[in-house]
């Protein structure tokens, strides 16, 4: 990176991975709103990267941003993680300087998913015109999250639970957001059957602890499998979101603090 910041303008995130998932994000992440993503080049911009004063700086802070958007994007439309390949320097003339970030590419098999196109005509037979833009449903969650440490660390866990430990973090975090650490208080909202909930838990806290995939205590009768484990996690995220902007997040601080392993 240059030394000449009065020259640069913004940050932006270089964005790797397969073409389908980084269609999702052309899609979720539209210009106008924050963040979004630049159609040519594919790079992240987000005003949240604006405080940072070097490269190194705006590569945690876009890591970090980035960790949330792979995870709404899992809950909202199932797609893989999109890494985060180096960091550019946007200067005022339009120009990009890059510093290229090594990471391991993976093969990943294409989920199945399928948009359908609808068009929508008026009483008189005329295409409707356009509704103006607005933001995506990832958009509002991210405006949340800014202001939401328990629900920022929730899309972090759930958009790399694979692990049996980010399941149950990713629960815990709903758990203290919405029901204030405690799971009685939380199944009570009636999001979904309290057995599943406690079953979700129980299973997720018995893996959490097993070493090198051997269990320490016996799991529970029935336990849940990851996949169904997902996708109860998913719907209770989902939720979460819609009742937050109803609520008030913890003070940071106090249960709001941020992912760690």
């Amino acid at each position: 990176m240059g030394d000449d910041t009065a020259s640069r303008i913004g940050w932006g995130a270089m964005l790797g991975g397969e073409e389908w998932d980084l269609e999702e994000w052309r899609e979720a992440l539209k210009q106008s709103f924050d963040p979004w993503v630049t159609e040519d080049g594919l790079i992240l911009r987000s005003s949240s990267l604006g405080p940072a004063t070097t490269g190194s700086e705006a590569y945690d802070l876009a890591k970090a941003l980035m960790d949330q958007v792979n995870g709404a994007l899992a809950v909202s439309c199932t797609a893989r993680v999109v890494r985060l390949e180096g960091i550019v320097e946007i200067l005022c003339d339009g120009t990009r300087r890059r510093a290229p970030v090594l990471t391991s590419i993976s093969a990943t098999e294409r989920p199945d998913k399928a948009r359908v196109m609808v068009d929508v005509d008026g009483p008189d037979g005329k295409p409707k015109p356009p509704l103006p833009p607005e933001p995506s449903e990832t958009q509002r969650w991210l405006s949340i999250t800014a202001e939401d440490d328990l629900l920022a660390d929730a899309l972090t866990y759930f958009g790399r639970s694979e692990d049996w430990f980010d399941i149950f973090k990713a629960l815990e975090c709903l758990i203290g957001r919405f029901g204030g650490g405690k799971e009685g208080k939380f199944i009570a909202l009636g999001w979904a059957s309290a057995s599943k909930i406690k079953l979700l838990k129980q299973t997720a806290g018995v893996w959490r602890h097993s070493r090198r995939g051997r269990l320490n205590v016996d799991p529970p009768p029935h336990a849940m499998e990851r996949a169904e484990a997902r996708d109860l996690l998913a719907k209770l995220i989902t939720r979460a979101f819609r009742e937050a902007p109803a609520t008030s997040p913890p003070k940071r601080g106090k249960g709001g603090r941020k992912s760690q392993r």
